[in-house]
């Protein structure tokens, strides 16, 4: 069984023009030697050894030992419309299918909640059974599932269209999070420019997002967007920048990769192990009590961390001398 990287197209480095263009990189797959790679999707790719079918991991929960797969089988024009969901547990090879037709989806920290992203570019809400539960609001994508399991947040697309493009050019929101309690979806930024919720604060106070947001056209005239972290309180809607601030060190090259939506979260939500890509190597976001970014810091060169201890230690792939070999290091 080969191990491959991670592979994210939408690494820091990259300037964007819409979000619609950071959207449809996310869905649409990439062929990289004889395996197939969601661009925005896994921590890590396994070749099961069939031509016919790639297993693509998209989210694994240490806390509850389950594992959410993606298997795409068939002619390459079908992987643009996604592929079955599959859920299994840690130390089983036998798998529950949760639904079809999936390009993304998110699994709740208990593994008992799963937010999946349809080729439809609906999200539906499933149990860890298959069971669908609900839809969540009418067009959207990339979700995720807040710890409480109280909200989902989401890419809100428009209400009425038909593909992906014209869904993202025709919204004129950003990122909406949908209240499962209340069944009420909030918009919480309206800017096209916002592609990715990642995170909510340990607080639930805060949303955490990628966005490609210009800086203030400076004396140069450099006024494009970075693809950055950036934060939104959920009461005031107010959004911060949190990552590349410095717009002349962006200008020299100096920059901090975006936040993996398939972080690793320490415990109390306070830290993010991050891999976008295996040129950016493995970074590590720190937070405080109130969900601000302290410190952002690159710890490893490689990709696809995952926690071999919680809180203490990861394991993570490095290639050398054309090898892909997995690692173990400390976080602490």
């Amino acid at each position: 069984m080969l191990v491959l990287q991670n592979y994210n197209k939408m690494k820091s480095i990259k300037l964007f023009s819409s979000r619609a263009y950071g959207l449809i990189l996310s869905a649409l797959t990439i062929i990289l030697s004889t395996s197939i790679v969601f661009a925005n999707a896994p921590q890590s790719i396994t070749d099961s050894g069939n031509s016919s079918q790639t297993i693509i991991e998209l989210d694994h929960k240490a806390t509850s030992g389950k594992t959410l797969l993606i298997e795409l089988a068939g002619s390459e024009d079908e992987h643009f419309h996604g592929g079955e969901l599959v859920i299994k547990s840690d130390g089983e090879e036998d798998r529950t299918l949760i639904a079809r037709n999936i390009m993304s989806a998110d699994l709740s920290d208990d593994g008992l909640l799963i937010a999946a992203w349809n080729s439809d570019n609906q999200i539906k809400l499933f149990n860890s059974t298959g069971k669908e539960m609900r839809r969540i609001g009418v067009h959207g994508a990339s979700p995720i599932i807040s710890p409480n399991k109280n909200y989902i947040a989401y890419n809100k697309l428009a209400n009425t269209g038909s593909d992906l493009h014209e869904l993202s050019e025709t919204s004129p929101h950003g990122i909406a999070v949908y209240n499962l309690v209340t069944d009420k979806e909030d918009i919480v930024t309206t800017s096209s420019d916002d592609f990715q919720p990642v995170a909510f604060s340990d607080d639930m106070t805060k949303l955490y997002f990628n966005s490609t947001r210009p800086y203030p056209t400076t004396k140069n005239g450099y006024s494009n967007g970075v693809a950055s972290l950036w934060m939104v309180d959920l009461t005031t809607k107010k959004v911060t920048r949190l990552t590349n601030t410095n717009e002349e060190l962006v200008m020299r090259g100096v920059m901090v990769p975006t936040l993996d939506v398939r972080a690793l979260w320490s415990s109390d939500n306070k830290t993010a192990i991050s891999s976008t890509d295996s040129e950016s190597g493995i970074w590590r976001f720190d937070f405080n009590d109130k969900g601000m970014l302290v410190n952002a810091r690159k710890i490893a060169s490689g990709t696809s961390p995952r926690w071999s201890n919680l809180d203490n230690k990861i394991k993570i792939s490095t290639e050398i001398d054309g090898q892909v070999i997995s690692q173990e290091l400390s976080v602490q």
